[in-house]
């Protein structure tokens, strides 16, 4: 994961919630995330899911989400 944040950084804003603190946890379960961890591309100016995983990512997954995320709402992958 940290190996996408540096290399997509520029382009997406990645948001990490900690299930210890209360309002992330609530804000998370808003979301309809259950558990963790769970990761979710959202459009921009949106509360509109372009897509979801709620399971540990196989390889791949994560930098293809963020690639369509890219593709579909700006910016170059």
């Amino acid at each position: 994961m940290n190996e996408l944040r540096l290399e997509f950084q520029d382009r997406v804003n990645f948001v990490i919630l900690n299930w210890i603190i209360r309002e992330d946890r609530e804000f998370a379960m808003s979301l309809g995330f259950t558990y963790h961890p769970n990761y979710a591309a959202i459009a921009p100016n949106s509360d509109d899911f372009v897509d979801a995983l709620f399971l540990e990512p196989r390889s791949g997954e994560l930098r293809a989400m963020i690639e369509a995320l890219l593709a579909e709402h700006g910016g170059e992958s």
